[in-house]
């Protein structure tokens, strides 16, 4: 029998490797970032660090600019717009060859833009124009008051009624005016109640397209539809049909009239046509300047100063130029 010796050897092995460290990540963090999110990183690491401070360069130009405009911003520029092409049509005949000035006693341009109606607006509106008995008029007010953006009835036609103590039927009677207004649909309780209204307004009472939203709405929204041909006596064919009649109204009919705010896409660079061609230049307009502050910087060469403190005044420090450093990258 032959024994094996052990051995021991050194073996050199050359490889390649990425180490992540916290620099490298928050290089990566900030690529990912947008012009917005990154002024926001910006502000909240102002606010945290202490060894950074805001340069006062721009907070300067701006009230450099503002000082020398103050005299009339509106003559800024005045003479290189081209007034006659671009309004040409809508100047009276002594106002197209002439320059043009502003005159503070005519009516501003924003006064004959249309304000974007709410539903609740919209719908007040057609209250107010139905003649009715009060308290069903202020029973109408208070439905109104509490539809949703989609058109749906918060609460119940009982909780109505025990808010404002009045008889149920009165709230019934109020609530069948308000459904009678436009959009069609509007103040139901769920999308069954709301489809059928507008099925049953559009004369397709009795119809299958009636049948399949009453009787089959569950069935119908997880197409089980061989349960739905059984249900009714129909064929897959005749419910196809009825599908397209019930696609024609609309499920949420307040959402036309909900006032969503526009997200504005800022961008992170521009390209602009210079003298030797086209150039990108960086959109840092309202970007935060940060530097060190030179205080924390002076502290360190100080004697007095305890060991604890430089080294929190180190650590911030280093935290800020690697924050500095990794912006000027992106």
């Amino acid at each position: 029998m032959r024994r094996q010796q052990l051995r021991t050897s050194l073996n050199v092995k050359l490889t390649q490797r990425l180490a992540m460290t916290p620099a490298l990540l928050q290089k990566i963090e900030l690529l990912t970032l947008n012009r917005l999110e990154l002024s926001e990183l910006l502000q909240q690491e102002l606010s945290e660090n202490p060894v950074l401070e805001e340069t006062q360069e721009r907070v300067e130009a701006e009230a450099e600019e503002k000082s020398e405009g103050e005299d009339d911003p509106l003559e800024i520029g005045r003479e290189e717009f081209d007034y006659e092409y671009f309004f040409g049509e809508y100047l009276s005949p002594g106002q197209r060859n002439s320059e043009y000035e502003h005159n503070s006693d005519r009516p501003t341009f924003e006064t004959f833009l249309a304000s974007s109606s709410t539903l609740a607006d919209h719908l007040n509106w057609q209250l107010n124009l139905t003649a009715l008995d009060p308290q069903i008029r202020e029973i109408a007010y208070f439905i109104i008051g509490n539809i949703d953006q989609e058109g749906y009835l918060e609460l119940s036609l009982e909780e109505i009624a025990d808010t404002l103590e009045v008889p149920l039927a009165s709230v019934e009677e109020a609530r069948d005016v308000v459904r009678e207004f436009d959009p069609p649909g509007v103040a139901s309780t769920d999308l069954r109640e709301c489809l059928l209204f507008q099925i049953r307004a559009a004369g397709q009472e009795g119809s299958l397209a009636e049948r399949l939203v009453d009787r089959c709405l569950p069935a119908l929204q997880t197409k089980r539809y061989k349960e739905i041909t059984r249900e009714l006596g129909c064929t897959l064919e005749d419910i196809s049909e009825a599908l397209e009649v019930i696609r024609r109204f609309d499920p949420k009919p307040g959402e036309k009239y909900s006032q969503k705010e526009p997200i504005y896409i800022q961008p992170d660079v521009y390209i602009v046509k210079g003298e030797e061609g086209f150039e990108v230049a960086v959109a840092d307009d309202g970007m935060p300047k940060l530097r060190l502050n030179s205080v924390y910087r002076n502290l360190l060469r100080k004697a007095g100063v305890s060991k604890d403190t430089k080294s929190f005044i180190r650590e911030r420090m280093r935290a800020a130029i690697e924050l500095l450093k990794s912006v000027d990258q992106r």
